[in-house]
């Protein structure tokens, strides 16, 4: 009975390691490369690499006016969006409540 659990747990990895192989190729590579790249100051076509570490980052949280402006955007745009589709739901969904005809409130 045990090598029949196993066989089917076996078959299951091995029809899932397609699927794994893929994200690792062309999702976690990718992010974790671009990460590493992050925290160095690449000259011109990228032939000099110079090690910084997170200075790029604090350099563009403290420094850069357009990431400022950006991210304020950025902010603006998901609070109004939030706040569009959560509060004209609710509204019309309480005016359809409040109809005093039985009959508009299921149209």
């Amino acid at each position: 009975m045990e090598t029949g659990k196993f066989k089917n747990r076996f078959i299951a990895y091995l029809l899932l390691a397609p699927t794994l192989i893929i994200l690792a190729v062309f999702l976690y590579y990718p992010m974790l490369q671009t990460f590493k790249l992050s925290a160095y100051q690449v000259a011109f076509l990228g032939l000099k690499q110079k090690f910084v570490g997170l200075q790029n980052y604090i350099k563009i949280l403290t420094d850069d006016f357009y990431f400022r402006v950006g991210f304020t955007n950025l902010v603006l745009i998901v609070v109004t969006n939030i706040l569009k589709t959560v509060t004209v739901p609710l509204l019309v969904a309480e005016l359809i409540f409040n109809l005093r005809n039985a009959v508009h409130r299921y149209i």
